[in-house]
């Protein structure tokens, strides 16, 4: 368990981190529909919204080829929701994600 001021030290660094992926990372006009923050350990997700599969391969492309410009190691991987119909793609950078769904 983090104390107080670990706590905010690892707000303030996922915080400045998110900021540069989302300048850096994500193409311009990206939709992005929620997120997530936890430490102890830090991790993140950013979540983003489109509107068709295609969109999404789209997407998934353009963030993967901008982790790779910067020699960043990742793992994608894509899920279906059962009984929704849902869809998402994940693209995972150790303990931090890029979240798609699409309908």
């Amino acid at each position: 368990m983090a104390n107080k001021t670990q706590a905010k030290a690892a707000v303030t660094a996922a915080a400045l981190e998110i900021n540069n992926n989302i300048d850096t990372i994500l193409p311009a006009g990206v939709n992005i529909s929620d997120g997530h923050l936890s430490f102890g350990p830090t991790k993140w997700a950013i979540v983003m919204s489109v509107d068709t599969g295609g969109d999404a391969d789209i997407l998934e492309a353009a963030i993967s080829t901008n982790l790779s410009a910067i020699g960043t190691i990742f793992t994608v991987s894509k899920q279906r929701r059962r009984g929704q119909g849902a869809r998402a793609t994940e693209i995972h950078v150790g303990n931090d994600s890029y979240r798609i769904l699409y309908p």
